[in-house]
């Protein structure tokens, strides 16, 4: 099997124009597309994380292009039904069927994350050819191997508010990297709550995904 990884970013994409102006990242798994007079549709599931209030503006923002159809969910995941004229230079315009992702594409920091595989190098090329024509592309590899991993997510568990944001603020401050970036403590006083309230938070939080990660 042939992997390609890849980042994109160009100027008229909903999710990365978004995604930027709220500090908000986007996973995005696209699940249908068709093509219909001039205009091409999209249907994606969209998870989405950073600070709630962020999170509102940004769905309030893409409710608002002309180019969304409907964007309906609840809490962190949201299914997007979007319009782009099929002559729109736009990544998604362009997936193909030949190729799986192995990972979701993620837009984050203004660039799209795609990480996915095909069963010919050749089809991974011909994607990085078509990318190149039309948008801004960082190669990050081009490989053969083997099967060992695949990023399918269950539904998102139900998290309060709270437990979110002491998931978010760990993650994000590098408390689960090792060596480890802060501790309990620290993460504590950014919240302004006690060191028992926010590691109460975080344990009910990683008690509802891991076992949506791990079966």
């Amino acid at each position: 099997m042939w992997i390609g990884h890849f980042k994109v970013w160009h100027e008229n994409c909903i999710y990365l124009t978004n995604s930027s102006k709220f500090n908000v990242v986007i996973s995005m798994y696209p699940l249908n597309s068709y093509t219909e007079g001039k205009y091409r549709y999209h249907t994606n599931i969209n998870i989405l994380s950073g600070k709630n209030e962020d999170i509102e503006k940004l769905i309030e923002s893409i409710r608002k292009d002309k180019r969304c159809i409907e964007f309906r969910g609840s809490g962190n995941v949201y299914l997007s039904y979007m319009r782009l004229e099929s002559s729109d230079y736009h990544t998604t315009n362009y997936y193909t069927p030949k190729i799986f992702l192995l990972k979701p594409i993620v837009h984050k920091d203004g660039k799209e994350d795609w990480y996915f595989g095909a069963w010919e190098r050749e089809i991974v090329t011909e994607m990085l050819k078509i990318f190149k024509k039309h948008f801004n592309v960082e190669v990050l590899s081009i490989k053969e191997e083997d099967f060992t991993d695949v990023f399918i997510p269950n539904v998102m568990p139900k998290m309060t508010e709270k437990q979110k944001e002491a998931l978010r603020l760990a993650v994000k401050e590098g408390y689960y990297n090792y060596p480890r970036k802060t501790d309990l403590e620290k993460l504590s006083k950014i919240t302004k709550v006690s060191r028992v309230t926010f590691q109460e938070h975080l344990k009910k939080a990683e008690s509802k995904i891991l076992p949506e990660i791990f079966g």
